[in-house]
């Protein structure tokens, strides 16, 4: 009896972290690329709030499967760009047409 109450606390701990994996962690990002030459290129902040996203440049909506971000409208959707999340508190815009990326971190 106690191994399978262990089991179902295990359980319960997990939901809330699957529950948040469809979007990302709600904040304020700031959006850095690295540059060899120069060295690190401010590209300025990405607020995300629940699957809503909006930066300098406009406002848009996104997707998450997994580790995959899909820009479903917005400036990123335009430039047909996608992103990756790296962890809870980053994740990376890439434009894969000219192999760019950009770090965004909380």
């Amino acid at each position: 009896m106690a191994a399978l109450l262990s089991c179902l606390a295990l359980v319960a701990a997990a939901l809330p972290a699957t529950a948040s994996a469809s979007s990302l962690h709600k904040g304020k990002y700031q959006c850095y690329q690295f540059d060899p030459v120069s060295g690190y290129l401010y590209w300025g902040y990405v607020k995300v709030k629940g699957h809503k996203y909006s930066m300098s440049g406009g406002h848009g909506k996104y997707s998450r499967k997994g580790h995959k971000i899909r820009w479903r409208s917005g400036p990123l959707h335009s430039y047909h760009w996608t992103g990756k999340v790296v962890s809870s508190k980053k994740f990376t815009i890439i434009d894969k047409a000219d192999g760019l990326e950009i770090n965004c971190n909380r």
